[in-house]
């Protein structure tokens, strides 16, 4: 809006803030832009420019400025763009303004659009036009997976984060090494060499999510990497599965239990492949055991990080920085003025050392004059000898000052070094940190700048609101036209017949399309046959289905009872095979214990191992040596006699016979080694054994001869004749 003044002058009201600022560069680049300027340049200083809010009195307006301006403190902009040219590229495609649909306003030519049907438009060219539709669909990607993910618990985020990489996190994803190829080589040409490159990893795009609960790690009270992220991308979850194993990764809060968890290999859980902890420890598991240390951040980077965040965090930096640089120049000034009292009592130290050398210079003159004098009597002489000791016990107070000055100014200048070195230290450290402040200035101001652009964006897309809002009002006036139209050609169409069938096409179309079904029927009836036939064929064939799924059903139903029943024995047989080891443990014990022995029965079912330990409890001076004492020690049953170690066997035997019931029980040689105490103590075991079992038949075969007295109505012995051959022997 222009106003013109009564003395000629003009003032020229705008609602656009950047038009102003882009008028006030000295050689803009724009055309229309230097056009305006040589327009005033013709005219004087006659024209003023007034900046006028569009929205400022209208309360709709108002309310909408101020959603917009509240959603804009909710604005994230993209952390990964850090060339600027990349940033100007982005922001001209998400406001739809670039050299393919812009350029011909400024070269005064025609407009070209791709296709016939497209409107000439950054977004219906990237998104829409049925000209690249192939090109989309070939090409496949997802860019940064960071923005697809989303810790259920915040906590966790730097050591998910961690986990992860920030590489990762800012890579892009795509379908196959073709694509890759394509998208990397893109990549460098839009970077030229600049900064860093993104990565590119190629995985199968699969129309769901990996089936990944038969090999991902379950602990109760912690959750996996998989599990704490809430994941709205079956491809990113997909390929971080294939990438890095997430779901193998176990989070543990508490460094000490991850530790005891991985340092032993029963304690790992199923397919863990390693612990994190929320300070960033890696723990991976026995029996390559190892760990290694996180960097303790307390703050993700790049996982739901926000841009007044990050902000809020660098100006606080900031300012601890700023008070660290302000206590590190009093600190300078302190040091500065120690120097200065230093440097003043070094010189005065010099003065006095410069003094005494005088003296003793001039002293040392004196005794050399003396020295070359003539001879004089011996007063004299002893006057000058008086003098002498008396000069020189001055001298050596005056040698024994100079040494400790000296040593003051030895080290006073010392002193004076190491504080010039920690000057230096101070000085450097502060411009280090004034660089580091410099740095992070710039980095706020670079937030402030994409904050203006944001906010620009933002007004930009408030008029184009408007514009829609204003285009919607008037297709919805013609909708309510067009709807007038249809009602009253449907309440003609009623009177004609009571059902409507909707429908957009002609009526020869519709006839047309009635003939190709009819003669479409005929042609399956000739093929397939009669309807009817076809209809009792697919009930028959239906009812054999539901039978054949009636019996799948029941045996299913049979299998999942027979894998309980199977757990369910397996279960009690493990128990009865433990009463059993019990009871043969029990049984060894107190047949062992009738002859002072100490020891039992070791079994691992596992392992398949049958360990048996038999010592004495107290055994007799005469055998309490040292090796058989280290024998006895260990339970080794080598540390006993020929006899007790058959005792030992029986028992076991016994024992075992005790846990097993069979109808037959036979034992050969039993007491070939042993002496007659043990052979007693043995028969009568074995004895009272197959007397308490009646009902089992028990043999026992030994070359040693029995006593008679113990044969009864239920113990038969019978004694074989002796060879021939050994009787000659035992004759001779």
């Amino acid at each position: 809006m222009a106003i013109k003044g009564n003395n000629g002058s003009f003032i020229i009201c705008l609602d656009s803030l950047s038009t102003l600022k882009s008028m006030l560069v000295f050689s803009p680049m724009h055309v229309i832009v230097q056009e305006i300027h040589h327009t005033l340049q013709r005219k004087g200083d006659g024209v003023s420019f007034i900046w006028t809010p569009g929205d400022v009195g209208i309360p709709g307006n108002e309310k909408a400025d101020k959603v917009a301006k509240e959603a804009l403190g909710k604005l994230e902009t993209d952390s990964t763009l850090k060339n600027p040219r990349e940033e100007v590229e982005v922001t001209c495609l998400r406001m739809g303004h670039s050299a393919l649909t812009h350029l011909y306003f400024f070269m005064e030519e025609k407009a070209l659009s791709p296709c016939n049907d497209c409107a000439l438009m950054a977004k219906h060219i990237v998104a829409q036009c049925n000209k690249y539709q192939r090109a989309r669909e070939s090409f496949k990607t997802r860019g940064e997976p960071g923005s697809f993910l989303k810790v259920k618990d915040k906590s966790w985020a730097p050591a998910v984060e961690s986990v992860i990489g920030g590489d990762n996190l800012r890579s892009y994803i795509v379908n196959d090494h073709q694509d890759r190829k394509v998208l990397y080589n893109l990549i460098k040409k839009v970077t030229r060499g600049g900064g860093p490159v993104p990565s590119v990893v190629a995985t199968k795009f699969m129309d769901k999510i990996y089936d990944y609960e038969s090999h991902s790690v379950n602990c109760p009270g912690y959750s996996n990497v998989l599990n704490m992220l809430e994941v709205s991308d079956h491809i990113v979850a997909n390929s971080l599965m294939d990438l890095l194993s997430i779901e193998t990764t176990l989070l543990v809060d508490d460094p000490r239990a991850a530790r005891e968890m991985m340092m032993h290999e029963r304690n790992v859980p199923k397919n863990c492949k390693k612990v994190v902890t929320k300070s960033g420890d890696t723990y991976y598991p026995d029996p390559n055991y190892r760990c290694y240390s996180g960097d303790d951040r307390t703050q993700a980077k790049f996982l739901q990080v926000s841009v007044e965040d990050a902000k809020r965090e660098m100006l606080a930096e900031i300012t601890s920085v700023k008070k660290w640089a302000e206590n590190t120049l009093s600190q300078k000034c302190v040091v500065g003025k120690r120097i200065q009292l230093h440097k003043g009592e070094i010189q005065a130290a010099k003065k006095v050392l410069d003094q005494l050398s005088n003296k003793k210079l001039s002293l040392k003159q004196q005794i050399m004059d003396l020295q070359r004098s003539d001879p004089v009597d011996a007063n004299q002489i002893n006057f000058w000898v008086e003098e002498k000791n008396t000069l020189k016990a001055e001298l050596e107070n005056l040698e024994i000052l100079s040494e400790q000055s000296k040593s003051d100014y030895k080290d006073i200048e010392d002193s004076y070094k190491n504080m010039v070195d920690q000057y230096n230290a101070l000085k450097e450290e502060s411009k280090s940190k004034s660089r580091e402040i410099d740095s992070m200035v710039s980095k706020s101001h670079q937030l402030d700048n994409k904050l203006m652009k944001a906010k620009s964006l933002l007004d930009g897309a408030t008029k184009r609101k408007q514009e829609c809002l204003k285009l919607l009002r008037k297709v919805e006036h013609q909708v309510a036209e067009q709807k007038k139209l249809v009602e009253a050609a449907t309440e003609g169409a009623l009177k004609l017949s009571k059902e409507r069938i909707e429908t957009e096409r002609s009526v020869a179309e519709i006839t047309e399309e009635i003939k190709e079904f009819k003669n479409e029927i005929e042609r399956v009836e000739q093929i397939e046959g009669n309807p009817k036939e076809l209809g009792e064929r697919y009930s028959a064939y239906k009812i054999k289905c539901d039978g054949l799924a009636n019996e799948i059903s029941v045996l299913d139903h049979c299998a999942r009872k027979l894998k309980s029943m199977l757990s369910h024995r397996r279960i009690v047989y493990s128990k009865c095979l433990q009463l059993l080891v019990t009871r043969m443990q029990i049984l060894f014990q107190s047949l062992i214990d009738r002859r002072r022995f100490q020891g039992g029965i070791e079994i691992d079912h596992s392992e398949r191992k049958l360990d048996i330990k038999v010592t004495l409890r107290n055994p007799s001076p005469g055998k309490a040596k040292c090796g058989a004492k280290r024998a006895a020690d260990t339970g080794d049953p080598k540390s006993l006699s020929g006899g007790e170690r058959s005792f030992a066997t029986v028992a076991f035997i016994l024992s075992m016979w005790e846990a097993l019931e069979l109808p037959f029980y036979a034992l050969d040689e039993f007491d070939v080694y042993m002496d007659n105490a043990n052979r007693e103590i043995t028969l009568d075991l074995l004895i009272t054994h197959g007397l308490d079992k009646k009902d089992y038949q028990f043999v026992f075969l030994t070359p040693q001869p029995i006593n008679p007295s113990l044969q009864s109505d239920e113990i038969h012995i019978f004694n074989l004749e002796c060879h021939e051959a050994q009787k000659r022997a035992m004759s001779q």
